[in-house]
């Protein structure tokens, strides 16, 4: 659980006022704030994000706008800030 551990509750009211893109990207940049993180992770954890729920291709967008790295690592894809 990478995302429950960040510091995001005062998004919780928020969200509503928000687009979900800038609700992706700002997920991402705390999900990834600590390293890299199981791409499977990340869409999981991502379409209950801020009880709004992220699509998967909105995070995509987002991943793009940041810059974000994709990489495998042994069997796995991660992602990670650049």
């Amino acid at each position: 659980m990478y995302f429950r551990d960040a510091d995001a509750k005062p998004w919780d009211k928020a969200a509503k006022s928000y687009t979900k893109l800038e609700l992706a990207t700002e997920f991402l940049l705390i999900i990834l704030a600590k390293g890299a993180v199981p791409v499977k992770t990340i869409y999981s954890e991502g379409a209950t994000a801020w009880n709004v729920g992220l699509p998967e291709r909105t995070i995509d967008r987002a991943k793009a706008e940041l810059g974000i790295v994709a990489k495998k690592v042994g069997k796995t894809w991660v992602w990670e800030l650049p």
